[in-house]
């Protein structure tokens, strides 16, 4: 069994039992640090996770290997240069070359 440590709440309000809303990037350092610990290998995120991104890129975490989610939407028109475009920006805001998945 693999565990994925989704990054939700390193961006935004999230959870139904959420009743701090955001955490802190202290707290995420912290996270992060607890799940290489225990031999988390990978991170998911998404655009749509407010900044968590770009949290995870300040924090420089190449400890993971890091999946990132995006939605494309039916007004999109260009949805191939939308696409391109978006994981170029992701890439910038996790501050890595590439996705792992």
């Amino acid at each position: 069994m693999e565990i994925i440590l989704g990054t939700a709440q390193f961006g935004m309000d999230y959870g139904v039992a959420n009743l701090a809303g955001k955490i802190e990037k202290a707290a995420a350092l912290e996270i992060l640090a607890i799940a290489a610990e225990n031999k988390i290998k990978r991170i998911d995120t998404a655009i749509g996770y407010g900044n968590a991104e770009t949290i995870i890129g300040e924090l420089g975490e190449g400890r993971f290997e890091i999946g990132s989610k995006l939605a494309v939407g039916e007004d999109v028109r260009d949805k191939e240069r939308y696409i391109f475009d978006s994981s170029e920006n992701s890439l910038k805001r996790l501050n890595v070359d590439r996705l792992s998945y």
